[in-house]
């Protein structure tokens, strides 16, 4: 009798295991269907533990694993799962898709072959083949493979979700609802579905059909993070950030490990310019994924807006380490280096940003300028020649061009890109401005007021401009006209010594003797220099 109730003991602590096993590997199931991969993966590990020969836990865990692009890790358990059980068609079709990923085409096809011999084909094996073929962009082909697993099975749902994701693939975003309704007519609850429809109403900028799909996802599972998340991204597009970010916050509550809810949250708080926040998101999200570039990258664009430059430049290496061929932070990282005044690095990091990427009009621009401060004119022209030949309407490369051929004394090359910088921004004041100095270094003095004029117009609060306008009207004679400008200009700048000697002249030439000593004085006590007589 007692040897019997150890055999009932030992039966019901085995069966115990098996179940709290199961449990967790249902588990496990349910959070992969969710989009919840580190999750899952947790939960398989937990099911390996209780009971290390489940093939299907290692199979499942590598598919987890192979959507978090653990391309190592998946095989592993992949190969672990066929170990187990060497005639396991789902491990051998799974580790034929990882072998794919990693473009190594020939394992795969070994691997899809394999399958194919343990069994006969069914509907799944062509929806295993299909994706293959997507991965490798041959998507009609692909769509032949989901239809014979139509054939096979006229109820496969998930081959008319396939098809849709082929059609989205090709911009086709009509034909992709038409597929995804037909998956839902037959699995009305299929979460996938009602999510992928919403990325393709998205497309369409059906933002309101978007939002109904996702939230048909949330009536059917409340506790699934995603259909938050994907809500507060078209609230995002509809620049209605604070729903987006309430949306956001909803999703990071349901599933905290969930990188992408801090990223977007992280843009939205932007936004709103609220900095720190966003940081602190972006913070959050490096904390799961250390290794994605994208999140130090955004990171160190704020700390530049902010001006924190040392910061910026700090997540911009970061950034490289991780996506070294990334001709975007390489710009970035050269802006930061050329709002820090160190243009010889900018130049270095715009020219890498210009070998690795492509010939963006806004690189050569971009490096152009820093040579234009760094004074060295020809290179700045040569830049902001290739700058416009890939855009012709930089207006901004024309103005800069202009400038630095003033400095290289090509008076009528400089005339005419202010000129065509004009034609492109009418209302931009610095093109006026620069032309009309450059007309006044050319004694054109009435042409030079009239640029002058405009460009006040645009913009009435530099005070370099009623100073060279006011230069102007002297020299013409018109001091009343000149000592109203210096005086303007020394309203906005009043700690500038020359503004006041140089109204301290025009008063002379007016007989206001007595008021001109006073701005000589003035202008001496400000630090000026007045010049032997």
């Amino acid at each position: 009798m007692k040897k019997i109730k150890w055999i009932l003991l030992t039966i019901l602590i085995v069966s115990a295991c098996t179940i709290e096993a199961k449990d967790y590997y249902l588990s496990g199931m349910h959070k992969f269907l969710i989009y919840d991969n580190i999750g899952a993966i947790a939960d398989f590990t937990s099911a390996i533990e209780k009971y290390p020969n489940d093939a299907k836990a290692y199979c499942r865990r590598g598919n987890a694993k192979y959507h978090q692009k653990d391309y190592a890790g998946a095989i592993v358990d992949c190969s672990k799962a066929i170990e187990i059980n060497p005639r396991y068609a789902d491990a051998y079709n799974i580790r034929g898709l990882i072998k794919q990923a990693l473009k190594d085409s020939t394992q795969a096809n070994n691997d899809f072959v394999t399958a194919l011999n343990i069994s006969p084909i069914t509907s799944e094996d062509y929806n295993f083949r299909g994706d293959a073929k997507l991965y490798l962009k041959r998507y009609n082909d692909g769509i032949d493979d989901y239809m014979k697993a139509i054939a096979l099975d006229p109820n496969n749902a998930d081959a008319y979700i396939f098809i849709a994701d082929a059609k989205d693939l090709q911009n086709k975003y009509d034909e992709a609802i038409v597929n995804l309704t037909k998956a839902l007519e037959i699995d009305p609850g299929n979460l996938r579905a009602y999510r992928s429809r919403g990325d393709a109403k998205i497309s369409l900028k059906d933002y309101s059909g978007a939002v109904a799909d996702y939230s048909s996802v949330i009536k059917l599972c409340p506790e699934f993070a995603l259909p938050y998340y994907d809500i507060g991204i078209v609230k995002f597009k509809l620049s209605d950030y604070k729903a987006a970010i309430a949306c956001f916050d909803k999703a990071i509550k349901l599933n905290p490990r969930y990188e992408f809810s801090y990223d977007w949250r992280g843009l939205s708080k932007f936004e709103l310019k609220d900095y720190k926040g966003a940081i602190a998101d972006y913070n959050s999200a490096i904390s799961i994924n250390p290794k994605e570039a994208s999140y130090y990258f955004q990171k160190a664009k704020i700390n530049l807006w902010c001006g924190y430059f040392s910061e910026s430049l700090s997540d911009f290496d970061k950034s490289l380490k991780l996506d070294s061929m990334n001709s975007n932070i390489y710009n970035y990282r050269a802006n930061a280096k050329y709002l820090m005044n160190n243009y010889k690095e900018a130049i270095k990091d715009y020219t890498i940003a210009i070998r690795t990427g492509s010939e963006y009009s806004i690189l050569y621009y971009n490096r152009g300028m820093a040579y234009y401060f760094s004074d060295d004119y020809k290179n700045a022209i040569t830049d902001f020649d290739q700058s416009i030949k890939v855009d012709s309407k930089n207006m901004l490369a024309y103005s800069y061009r202009g400038s630095s051929k003033v400095e290289t004394k090509d008076y009528n090359g400089a005339l005419s890109d202010f000129d065509n910088a004009i034609g492109l921004d009418s209302l931009n004041a610095r093109n006026y401005y620069e032309k009309g100095k450059l007309e006044y270094l050319l004694n054109g003095h009435e042409q030079a007021i009239k640029d002058f004029d405009k460009a006040i117009r645009l913009d009435a609060e530099k005070d370099d401009i009623y100073n060279w306008r006011a230069c102007a009207k002297y020299i013409l004679a018109d001091y009343e006209n000149a000592i109203v400008d210096y005086t303007k200009a020394i309203k906005l700048s009043p700690k500038t010594g020359d503004y006041y000697y140089s109204r301290g002249l025009a008063k002379r030439q007016a007989k206001q003797l007595k008021s001109a000593d006073i701005d000589f004085k003035a202008a001496t006590k400000l630090g000026y220099i007045i010049p032997k007589e």
